[in-house]
């Protein structure tokens, strides 16, 4: 699946689970808070194994998104202060 161009490339610095928040650190060490809604589309992409065609992908919740991984974020139009998700990979 392609996400298109993301709005947002970084690695994530902290989850907050119960406010359903991410911070994400960009290139240029500007950090983003990231909310992920109930209608954020969130998937994981782990790299290749030998021999697979394709990278695995797969649903996964904001408990399973760890400070270090990448992720690529596009974003919901809103008047937040936040960034809204609509959609995350993750790369583990």
């Amino acid at each position: 699946m392609k996400i298109g161009k993301p709005d947002l490339l970084g690695t994530v610095s902290a989850v907050n689970q119960e406010s359903s928040i991410m911070t994400v650190r960009d290139a240029d060490g500007k950090e983003t808070l990231v909310h992920v809604n109930p209608l954020t589309k969130l998937n994981a992409r782990t790299p290749k194994a030998e021999g697979e065609k394709k990278q695995k992908e797969e649903r996964i919740g904001i408990a399973d998104v760890k400070p270090g991984d990448w992720v690529m974020v596009k974003k919901i139009d809103t008047d937040t202060k936040t960034l809204e998700a609509g959609r995350i990979f993750v790369t583990k």
